[in-house]
């Protein structure tokens, strides 16, 4: 019976593992560091994701959370679009 327990507990951490790396995906950030720490403490590596902000997968410069939702970095132009060095909507 314990270690039905134990792979209970065991699937449970993977799930929050996989939502952490998720989220972290979602932020450009590193999807498989994340989901270490999501494994490890998800409620820790939730919160501090949660106030990191978004970050631009080319330069690696931190986004506001408004040029993140709009994919847009003020040194690349738009993120994800293949138009490198394009002016940044106003």
């Amino acid at each position: 019976m314990d270690l039905a327990i134990l792979f209970v507990k065991l699937g449970i951490a993977a799930i929050w593992g996989v939502v952490v790396g998720l989220l972290a995906r979602r932020k450009n950030r590193n999807p498989w560091t994340w989901g270490l720490a999501g494994v490890l403490s998800w409620f820790i590596a939730l919160i501090v994701l949660a106030f990191k902000s978004y970050q631009c997968p080319k330069c690696e410069f931190e986004l506001t959370n408004e040029q993140g939702r709009a994919k847009t970095c003020p040194f690349c132009g738009p993120i994800g679009t293949g138009q490198v060095g394009a002016e940044p909507a106003a």
